[in-house]
């Protein structure tokens, strides 16, 4: 993801349809996501994305990601994640919703943006 927002702004996507601001969204259900262990930047979801996972079920996913609950990661990429938070780098969770659909939280590593995907997105 990290290279296609580099060619393809995250400004672009956004006014393109291709992200979608969660922010409206969390506004309206009274949702609060706090920034537990680090920033999350933008909330975004992918347009392909809001077809397969709920408002809600992104939010609560957010959360868990933000709370350091990477969800279904090998120990490596725990690892991984436990390391860009000291070092610096891009922080990825992985998540199923009650009907088996796979997704993805991730947050970039300079934390501008943390944006839910669906695997194919990427």
């Amino acid at each position: 993801m990290n290279d296609y927002i580099d060619v393809y702004t995250r400004g672009q996507a956004i006014e393109d349809g291709a992200l979608v601001r969660l922010q409206d969204f969390i506004e309206m259900t009274g949702f609060c996501v706090q920034e537990r262990r680090f920033r999350l930047g933008e909330l975004l979801i992918t347009q392909n994305a809001t077809t397969s996972l709920s408002g809600f079920v992104a939010v609560r996913a957010i959360s868990r990601h933000a709370d350091g609950d990477w969800g279904v990661l090998c120990d490596e990429d725990r690892l991984a994640n436990e390391q860009a938070l000291t070092n610096g780098g891009r922080l990825f969770s992985a998540y199923h919703t009650d009907s088996g659909v796979k997704f993805w939280v991730i947050t970039e590593a300079d934390r501008a943006a943390t944006t839910v995907l669906l695997p194919e997105d990427y």
